[in-house]
């Protein structure tokens, strides 16, 4: 009865391990895919394939709330920023423009409550000391040569 016991336990062991194996295969097919994507971003739209993220730099001066219907019409919305790795790649985007660029961080719907406005889950964060700073009027958060800036909605 032992050997009976042990043959089935080697058998789910070796099941186990093949379903270990076979999980290991499929994330590294999904890295490779990651790494070397024809991703289907919208035309006019750039592929991050480190960040696996598309977007578009909306390259005129706007309100947020004007950016974010500006991406609306694309069927877009305002970046999140969940890791520090997407943040390096917004602030090289920054960096690289004259004005402000505008994130959907927002708390628009209760003061000091911050959500991204595609509604996942704000985790990371990169304020700039002291911000937030409880600005009644300042409602929206904006990127600026490697800051984290409050900024007016309106």
């Amino acid at each position: 009865m032992e050997k009976a016991l042990q043959s089935k336990l080697n058998v789910h062991e070796k099941k186990f391990i093949e379903m270990e194996n076979s999980q290991n295969d499929l994330k590294s097919k999904l890295d490779e895919l990651k790494r070397n994507a024809v991703f289907k971003c919208y035309i006019g739209f750039e592929y991050d394939k480190d960040t696996g993220i598309c977007y578009k730099i909306i390259e005129e001066r706007l309100t947020w709330d004007a950016a974010r219907e500006k991406c609306h019409g694309w069927n877009a919305e305002l970046i999140s920023i969940h890791s520090q790795q997407e943040n390096d790649l917004v602030q090289s985007i920054a960096k690289s423009l004259s004005f402000d660029i505008w994130i959907g961080l927002n708390d628009q719907a209760q003061e000091g409550s911050f959500v991204w406005a595609d509604k996942t889950t704000v985790g990371y964060t990169n304020w700039r000391k002291g911000l937030p700073d409880g600005g009644r009027r300042d409602n929206c958060v904006s990127v600026s040569l490697f800051l984290i800036l409050i900024g007016k909605s309106k």
